[in-house]
């Protein structure tokens, strides 16, 4: 994540929400210090180089502008698909207008403007991507379910796939020529699709262009994000809601049987994870991680990972080891700076595999857990 440990940079809500219980609220101040050598507040969704998305990916959201969501000269960033730097393509907002902007190089970004930005309700935003240099590249962008536009060409630069990033990022508020000093964004149901996946399964549980019923109001809650759809969809295959302390039980024999923290820096086990663990980064002596899901038998199909709270992270892993932040194959994992807070991670077995998921072949095992300094 790149977002501060203040209070307001990232919160879970009851109010506005776009379906279930909880929607995240973005802020960003002029005033705060900076994140990256920016004023920003973003979640990095799923990274291209651990293998999270293909050629081929479909990605949407739901976002909420408040009714004083200001008009402003200067631009902010509201998705990044980031490569190298700066990101090839990406969702700007400026003089109330929504503008895709996509190139193959920094030096030739086209804009494209998708619109008015609509304040005071939820929107839903679907994006197909064909991840490109060339003339095959394509992006098909949808509001509230109607096709607005369709670009053809490059749209990446050359280098791996992009990840993409959800939030605010505003270059203004470093430099002190804006004429806002905030920005407030809410999201939900933010999902990630295959080649498999559907307009329909993009936009599941839409609501779209209905007004809240109150004002937003922040909830004191910044836990677990139950009910904020924040992972992915493969396919058919809707991942990122499972509601925390409950199991889903299946009749198939395979299952997720524990959780061992493992050091990224040394590829070496600390410990297993148990519940109600604390894992204290000081007393392991690292603070860059990974989690394997030890399944019975060794060998699944492929292992859906779901993890909550003060991070978020869904993957899709067929290869042992069944690594939630991935590994590169020849055991080396790739790490994740751990962030101190409360978390609920979940993994279940199914069959398949991350290209073609089929049927849950055993139960998902939940755990809760926490990490401090």
């Amino acid at each position: 994540m790149e977002v501060g440990d203040w209070d307001y940079a990232l919160q879970y809500v009851s109010s506005p929400v776009y379906q279930g219980t909880k929607a995240a609220r973005f802020e960003i101040r002029e005033d705060q210090p900076l994140i990256k050598d920016g004023k920003r507040a973003e979640v990095v969704i799923v990274k291209g180089s651990e293998g999270d998305i293909g050629k081929n990916t479909w990605y949407s959201f739901a976002a909420f502008f408040p009714t004083d969501y200001e008009y402003d000269d200067a631009r902010e960033a509201i998705n990044q698909w980031y490569q190298d730097g700066s990101p090839s393509t990406s969702i700007r907002i400026q003089r109330d207008r929504i503008i895709l902007e996509a190139g193959t190089t920094s030096g030739n970004i086209v804009e494209h403007d998708l619109g008015a930005v609509p304040k005071g309700k939820w929107t839903d935003f679907v994006f197909h991507f064909i991840h490109s240099t060339g003339s095959d590249g394509l992006i098909e962008v949808w509001l509230n379910g109607a096709k607005v536009k369709t670009i053809t060409g490059g749209n990446m630069y050359n280098d791996v796939l992009p990840k993409w990033k959800v939030g605010i990022y505003k270059s203004a508020f470093k430099y002190g020529t804006s004429d806002v000093t905030k920005r407030v964004l809410y999201y939900d149901n933010i999902r990630v699709g295959n080649e498999k996946a559907t307009l329909e399964e993009m936009r599941a549980g839409s609501s779209a262009g209905t007004t809240a019923t109150t004002e937003p109001t922040t909830d004191a809650t910044t836990g677990t994000t139950t009910g904020t759809t924040t992972g992915t969809t493969t396919g058919t295959t809707t991942t990122g809601t499972t509601t925390t302390g409950t199991t889903t039980t299946t009749s198939g024999t395979q299952q997720v049987v524990s959780y061992t923290l493992v050091n990224a820096t040394t590829d070496k086990d600390i410990m297993t994870i148990t519940e109600g663990a604390t894992i204290s980064m000081s007393a392991v002596g690292t603070s860059k991680f990974n989690i394997r899901a030890n399944t019975n038998p060794g060998t699944v199909g492929v292992v859906k990972f779901d993890l909550t709270g003060a991070a978020t992270k869904s993957r899709l892993d067929d290869v042992v080891p069944y690594a939630l932040f991935g590994d590169d194959r020849n055991g080396d994992y790739y790490n994740w700076s751990g962030v101190v807070g409360s978390y609920t991670l979940t993994a279940t077995p199914f069959a398949g595999n991350k290209d073609k998921v089929g049927a849950a072949t055993g139960p998902a095992y939940t755990v809760k857990f926490n990490i401090a300094k």
